[in-house]
């Protein structure tokens, strides 16, 4: 399961890369970063784990989506990430909805899918 979010591909956090570095955090890991999307612009790197959303705890992608889902177009969200390193700070990023929506691609009995999220 991967969610697109403002051009940043979010999936569960792998524990095992966590540990590896040795970082013990709970959040979504963010897999990539597309170029030129708000979450590129705005210094959402990839290889940081996502831990709140405006201040609010996500401890998985659902958490994540009913955060994020709850902002209007063009709303600023803060996230509070933590890098591979262990450190700890806050991006803020601007979504912008219409070029760059919210869905999820979701493997299920009939293969993979995407599912598209209103904001």
């Amino acid at each position: 399961r991967v969610i697109s979010w403002a051009g940043a591909l979010l999936q569960e956090a792998h524990g095992e890369i966590a540990r590896l570095k040795g970082v013990e955090v709970q959040g979504v890991y963010v897999a990539d970063t597309l170029d030129g999307s708000p979450a590129m612009w705005d210094e959402l790197w990839r290889n940081r784990f996502v831990v709140a959303v405006d201040g609010e705890p996500v401890a998985d992608l659902d958490a994540f989506l009913e955060r994020v889902g709850a902002k209007a177009q063009d709303e600023i969200t803060r996230l509070s990430v933590v890098s591979m390193s262990g450190r700890r700070g806050i991006v803020a990023v601007q979504p912008e909805y219409h070029f760059w929506p919210t869905f999820e691609v979701r493997h299920g009995e009939n293969g993979w899918r995407r599912l598209n999220h209103l904001n």
